[in-house]
């Protein structure tokens, strides 16, 4: 069992500059012709979860796994990884595949969003 915090930090910002303001046909300005917007959001949640790796017999192959749940600054924030690890006697090369999900309010920056997708990795053993 684990118990940590994750952090996700995020900053947006974007600017336009047209050539004619855009208004309605009673001639109210929807949207000025130079103009831009942006924000910030920090999302500090606690997490707790499980990790560790299957053995597959008694070569250098094993299956990582990771699960964590939190809450916090979002509403829920979770992750998941498994993948295949390969041992050697200096470390470890994996190959894993991770989703990472949060659900901020409805008033939030980063309302529902996630990031999935595969890595490969290293890790050593001094």
């Amino acid at each position: 069992m684990i118990s940590s915090a994750r952090l996700f930090s995020a900053d947006y910002s974007t600017r336009w500059d047209l050539t004619a303001a855009i208004t309605t046909p009673g001639g109210v300005e929807l949207l000025a012709a130079q103009g831009g917007v942006g924000s910030d959001t920090d999302l500090w949640d606690a997490i707790v979860g499980v990790r560790g790796h299957v053995d597959l017999g008694n070569g250098k192959w094993s299956v990582p796994y990771y699960l964590d749940i939190g809450t916090g600054s979002s509403d829920m924030t979770w992750s998941a990884m498994t993948g295949l690890t390969c041992s050697f006697g200096w470390g470890d090369i994996l190959f894993v595949y991770r989703h990472l999900e949060y659900d901020e309010d409805l008033d939030g920056l980063m309302q529902n969003f996630s990031f999935s997708g595969p890595a490969l990795g290293a890790s050593f053993r001094f």
